[in-house]
């Protein structure tokens, strides 16, 4: 069974058709191939993950493995929280992968509102540990194209 086939058999009961949350949307319309996207909020429940976690996670379906914690907020963002959201999604995604060769991550920020320029400033400089790397995360408006962030998918 491929990865993608692991993933939906595993966590069945938390695959979802669309990622979108409190007027938020992550657009995968422009993708010849759907993603394979796990709710967190129904991963948690089924596995009895607790504490802190995102919004979903999404997985493009692609020869390799390439993986994206996805946080959506509707309003202003308190990048701290939201950091620590895109963290906790990372740690998820490493057991998720396990075993896997993961080609690139991407935590994903979405916001409807701008925020205020401090959490602007702190969000440009924030990282997510994913694997024992850093990377910065990516913030944009909701209804971004999931091919508009990642350009492993730009061709697709």
């Amino acid at each position: 069974m491929d990865f993608h086939g692991e993933l939906r058999s595993r966590f069945q009961a938390a695959v979802a058709d669309s990622c979108s949350k409190r007027g938020c949307v992550l657009s995968l319309d422009s993708l010849n191939r759907r993603p394979t996207v796990i709710d967190a909020d129904r991963y948690a429940a089924l596995t009895g993950h607790r504490g802190e976690i995102c919004d979903y996670f999404v997985f493009p379906a692609t020869p390799e493995i390439l993986a994206v914690a996805v946080e959506m907020k509707a309003g202003g963002v308190d990048a701290r929280h939201a950091v620590r959201q895109l963290a906790a999604g990372a740690r998820v995604t490493e057991t998720m992968t396990q075993g896997r060769n993961v080609a690139s991550f991407y935590p994903l920020l979405l916001s409807q509102a701008v925020g205020h320029p401090s959490e602007v400033k702190l969000l440009g400089k924030s990282k997510v540990q994913f694997r024992g790397r850093n990377y910065p995360v990516i913030r944009k408006r909701c209804g971004v194209k999931l091919s508009a962030v990642m350009p492993e998918l730009a061709a697709s």
